[in-house]
């Protein structure tokens, strides 16, 4: 999921025409938001529809962030304003060499700097890899759920339609900001949510089993040592070694299908063209 995040004093919308031919289904004509919103562009990509109900949950904990993070800005000048004060007055006494620094100053008023209400807005234009599902749909308005329930004033606009906006950008240090939200699935999440099946090579649909602890038992029918230490690594069991890598990461790495991308935080896959290829005639097939 992509989120641009766009710091406005108000914001209207008005639904023009069916842009999909399964536009979600919304009542309002026109929405009108007073005050100081921030606006999130949402784009719902191709591995988020895999659990709409996580990644919505993600987005809007990535939503709540930044409006703590706007809303803690004037204090974080202050406070930064302070130590330049301390370090001016050490190079004015002598004790450290240097010229002075200036004081940081905001570019709006203080209370410029809270967020009143947030919407919710689907956005194509920030991925290429946008899913097709219809489930993305679901994804704005469980954002804006989560986040009412949350206590926060939330809307969102409708999925699949032509629409034109107003929007106020306030222009101060955070009025624009960016977020790209991985799919992150706990191990626990993945138990609770999903049902695992094993086909083994003569197509046999193979049930996993788990214990007390929602540890996997490995399954009579898997002979292969390396495919049930694969199993035990997704479903949440630990590798007694940490300094051994899981087996089908080598792989991958060995064929050029996918790596580490040492450009974000540690864990994140990088996709070659080969492995993207494989992956969606995987999709395909199933």
């Amino acid at each position: 999921m992509k989120i641009l995040l766009i710091h406005s004093q108000d914001v209207e919308v008005i639904k023009n025409k069916e842009a999909t031919s399964n536009p979600q289904e919304f009542s309002e004509k026109f929405i009108k938001m007073e005050g100081l919103i921030l606006v999130c562009y949402v784009s719902v990509e191709d591995q988020d529809t895999y659990d709409t109900n996580l990644i919505a949950k993600q987005g809007a904990s990535e939503i709540e962030a930044a409006i703590l993070q706007i809303t803690e800005f004037p204090e974080t000048v202050r406070e930064k304003n302070e130590e330049i004060r301390e370090i001016n007055k050490k190079i004015e006494s002598g004790k450290i060499k240097g010229k002075p620094r200036k004081i940081i100053e905001l570019i709006q008023s203080r209370e410029m700097y809270r967020v009143d209400k947030v919407l919710v807005y689907p956005w194509a234009h920030l991925s290429k890899f946008l899913s097709n599902e219809a489930s993305a749909m679901e994804v704005c308005p469980k954002i804006a759920e989560i986040l009412n329930d949350n206590g926060i004033e939330a809307k969102f606009s409708p999925f699949g339609w032509y629409k034109s906006f107003k929007i106020n950008c306030l222009g101060h240090e955070l009025a624009e900001m960016y977020r790209d939200v991985k799919l992150a699935i706990k191990p626990e999440e993945q138990i609770k949510n999903s049902i695992f099946k094993v086909i083994t090579n003569e197509g046999k649909e193979v049930d996993l089993k788990f214990d007390e602890d929602q540890k996997l038992i490995p399954p009579d029918e898997i002979k292969d040592e390396n495919f049930t230490s694969f199993l035990q690594s997704e479903l949440g069991s630990r590798i007694v070694n940490k300094a051994i890598e899981p087996v089908h990461l080598k792989v991958m790495k060995e064929f050029e299908l996918a790596d580490f991308d040492p450009s974000t935080d540690s864990g994140h896959f990088r996709w070659f063209t080969k492995g993207v290829i494989m992956k969606n005639l995987i999709k395909k097939f199933m």
